[in-house]
C-alpha cells in the first residue's frame, strides 16, 4: 500500500484535549503492558541504539516507565497538559508538553521511538515525516496497540460491556476512522521503513468492578457521551455485579484479556 494512503484514513484535525479532562482515570485504570512485550522489543533492539527513545502520546506514562528496562534514557512528549500532570514517575523518564507531529529534539538524535495505543490519533505523513528526521541511522519505531478488552469469565458482564461499548456510546459518540484503525491492529497503515515485521500477542489481567468502571470512564467516547447524556456507569456497574452475583467492587474478579497489535520499522 502506498503511503499516500495514510492521509486518507489518518487523523488530520487540531488537536482537542479528548483525555486531559480524564486522566487520572486513565492513569488509574488503564492497564499496564505486559513484560512480555518488553522482551520482545529488547529481542528486536540492537545494543548500539538503546541509548534514547522517545515516547511520543505517552499519555499518563504507562508505557514511559517500562522502557528504562531497554533504553538509558526516555524522553515522553503528550499534547494534554492534563495528562502529563497525572504521569506515573521514573527517575529515568522526563515527561514535556508536545505532539508527534512536532518532536521537540534533533535530527538523528534518537534512537528509537515508541507510540502506544496513541498512532491512530497522530496525522499519520507528519509524524512518519518526523520519525525519519530524529531517528539515527538504524533506528527503531516502536509502535503497538490494543483495543476493547474482553470479559472472558463471564458472559452476561461481557454482554453488558460489549451494549454500553457498541450501543450506548458507541458510532455517534466515537470517532470511527480512529475506531477502525485499532480494531484492526494498524493492518492499513503503511510504515514508513522497508524494515517493517509485525506481530501480537494476548494479555490478561484480573481487575475489581470498580477498576473496570474506572476503564470505561477512561474512553474518549464516554467523555463524549457524558457531555450531552446522564453518566451510564452507576447503571453498568450494577449490572455487572449481579452478573458476578456479589456486592463486592473491590475483589479483582473481572478476567480481561487484551490482544496486543505490534509493529516494529527499522529504518535504513
Amino acid at each position: 500500500m502506498s503511503t499516500d494512503k495514510n492521509s486518507e484514513i489518518t487523523n488530520t484535525t487540531e488537536f482537542k484535549d479528548e483525555f486531559g479532562k480524564f486522566s487520572k482515570n486513565y492513569s488509574s485504570f488503564r492497564p499496564l503492558y505486559p513484560d512480555s512485550l518488553y522482551q520482545l522489543i529488547e529481542e528486536s533492539v540492537d545494543l548500539e541504539h538503546r541509548e534514547l527513545v522517545i515516547d511520543v502520546g505517552c499519555g499518563s506514562g504507562q508505557n514511559s516507565i517500562k522502557l528504562p528496562k531497554i533504553f538509558k534514557k526516555v524522553l515522553a512528549f503528550d499534547p494534554s497538559e492534563g495528562q502529563i500532570l497525572s504521569a506515573l514517575k521514573h527517575n529515568q523518564v522526563e515527561y514535556k508538553v508536545g505532539s508527534a507531529e512536532k518532536i521537540d529534539v534533533p535530527d538523528n538524535s534518537a534512537d528509537a521511538i515508541s507510540a502506544a495505543t496513541c498512532l491512530h490519533w497522530f496525522n499519520l505523513p507528519l509524524f512518519f515525516k518526523e520519525a525519519e528526521r530524529i531517528l539515527k541511522s538504524g533506528g527503531y519505531l516502536v509502535v503497538f496497540t490494543y483495543g476493547l478488552h474482553e470479559i472472558s469469565n463471564n458472559e452476561e458482564a461481557a454482554r453488558v460491556q460489549n451494549e454500553l461499548y457498541d450501543v450506548t456510546i458507541g458510532p455517534e459518540y466515537r470517532n470511527e476512522t480512529v475506531h477502525a484503525l485499532v480494531k484492526s491492529g494498524y493492518r492499513d497503515i503503511a510504515f514508513p521503513f522497508k524494515d517493517t515485521k509485525r506481530t501480537s500477542l494476548k494479555f490478561k489481567t484480573k481487575v475489581s468492578i470498580t477498576s473496570l468502571i474506572g476503564h470505561y470512564s477512561s474512553m474518549s467516547p464516554y467523555s463524549n457521551y457524558v457531555k450531552t447524556n446522564p453518566d451510564p456507569l452507576p447503571q453498568v456497574k450494577e449490572k455487572i455485579l449481579k452478573a458476578y452475583q456479589t456486592n463486592d467492587d473491590q475483589t479483582p474478579l473481572v478476567e480481561c484479556e487484551y490482544t496486543l497489535s505490534i509493529i516494529i520499522s527499522k529504518k535504513d
